[in-house]
């Protein structure tokens, strides 16, 4: 007979799960008590890991939305950094959370999830290491066709197409625009 052993991937389905999620007054509550500095430091990093224990749905969601939107395949080592990933960004928003404004903690830990996922993503895509705010410029680029650093001008359509089918294989020094001497460097 053949045994299975679980993977990570799989433990972190059975928590997600496993958590109920939490109504709009039990989240506030736990995000109020861990940013409490009257209770214990103890008291405080449990509150979070129930606020972010109770909301590893959204981690889930995160990347699995991810990987339908891009070229990356269901493989157990790459959804497991992305999951450990989207948890840093969870982690991050439950202790950033400003219970005093109007916005559900959902809603905000997506955006941090988002961005944490992202950053990973870009930082794993290349062969050669990129600075960060050189690749979100190429994909604003790619996106809008406008590529405003030190150039004048908006990038045309054909030159956006182009670095679409380059996005893997440029240099720093590839000229951007040829008659105004910028590269993706510059």
């Amino acid at each position: 007979a053949m045994t299975y052993t679980k993977s990570a991937v799989d433990t972190w389905m059975d928590n997600a799960g496993r958590y109920p999620l939490l109504c709009e007054t039990d989240t506030l509550r736990l995000a109020r008590k861990a940013q409490n500095p009257d209770i214990s430091e103890r008291e405080r990093r449990r509150a979070l890991d129930r606020l972010c224990l109770h909301n590893l749905r959204l981690v889930v969601k995160t990347v699995q939305n991810t990987i339908n939107k891009t070229s990356l395949r269901w493989q157990d080592e790459i959804v497991a950094d992305l999951l450990q990933q989207g948890y840093l960004g969870l982690r991050r928003a439950a202790e950033k959370f400003d219970t005093t404004k109007k916005i559900r903690f959902s809603t905000y830990a997506t955006i941090w999830i988002n961005q944490s996922v992202g950053r990973f993503k870009a930082s794993q895509s290349t062969m050669m290491k990129v600075p960060e705010k050189v690749m979100f410029q190429v994909w604003h680029y790619q996106k809008t066709g406008e590529f405003k650093k030190d150039c004048k001008e908006p990038i045309t359509p054909a030159q956006a197409a182009e670095a679409g089918r380059a996005m893997y294989t440029w240099s720093v020094d590839q000229p951007v625009r040829s008659e105004e001497g910028c590269t993706i460097g510059d």
